[in-house]
């Protein structure tokens, strides 16, 4: 990040932390919003965020929170917590209806209590071997996992996005290439990371069938679908909505 704002990681899985530091205001908010989309590429079960050393210049700036907060609900699963905030950072959340969906903790304490209150949820990574029988390989994986979590009426879709996700890295993206996969509630999360920068995109229907043709196909049967990038390429990322028994 700039001068203005620095941050610091500890990955790890299920829970990765970042320590924010400096100012936030809407000239670093880009910069925050990156470093979130970065760390949900990895799929963790939470990421816990210390504020201790955050300035708020601007409130509209703390709405980014907000915003990854709800977007991890939809990808991956995951929960996001709070905790550090000075008073002042603190009253500029309270002054944000955007930022309801955050989670605040008074320290890293609470913040690992809540997470370690959550039920484990089941999760599966595979290393795909680079080649057009990996789209097979990878049907047969999200059918056992669906089987396995209790989501069998999903397992349809779920064939469906993961051959058409696989497919298009096979074809286009740079090896290795990591399925990922996960449970949170009703929802299964289906990660697919290559070593390519390029964003997927889906095409639309009038444009010549190439890379992306197949996106309309995960946007059909899936409940979203989106590409974040990540230190070492990208994630293609879908959700798929079963019922569990």
């Amino acid at each position: 990040m700039g001068d203005q704002l620095t941050s610091t990681v500890e990955p790890g899985y299920p829970v990765t932390s970042l320590r924010l530091r400096g100012v936030l205001d809407l000239a670093t908010v880009t910069e925050v919003r990156s470093a979130l989309g970065k760390l949900l590429a990895d799929q963790p079960a939470a990421i816990l965020i210390d504020l201790t050393d955050l300035v708020v210049l601007e409130d509209l700036a703390v709405m980014v929170f907000g915003a990854v907060a709800r977007q991890a609900t939809v990808w991956p699963g995951c929960q996001i917590l709070f905790y550090g905030a000075t008073g002042e950072t603190r009253r500029a959340f309270e002054r944000m209806a955007g930022t309801r969906p955050v989670a605040m903790c008074r320290d890293r304490q609470e913040a690992l209590d809540r997470v370690g209150g959550a039920p484990a949820q089941p999760r599966l990574t595979e290393r795909l071997p680079p080649i057009p029988e990996a789209a097979c390989l990878a049907r047969r994986l999200v059918a056992d996992a669906c089987i396995r979590w209790g989501l069998d009426n999903a397992v349809d879709s779920a064939e469906i996005g993961v051959t058409e996700l696989v497919g298009n890295a096979v074809r286009h993206a740079v090896p290795p290439i990591d399925l990922n996969l996960g449970r949170r509630g009703r929802y299964l999360y289906i990660g697919v990371r290559d070593s390519s920068p390029q964003a997927a995109r889906r095409l639309t229907v009038e444009e010549p069938a190439g890379y992306g043709r197949g996106l309309l196909v995960v946007d059909a049967f899936a409940t979203a679908w989106g590409s974040e990038p990540n230190a070492d390429g990208k994630v293609v990322w879908a959700t798929v909505r079963g019922y569990p028994r």
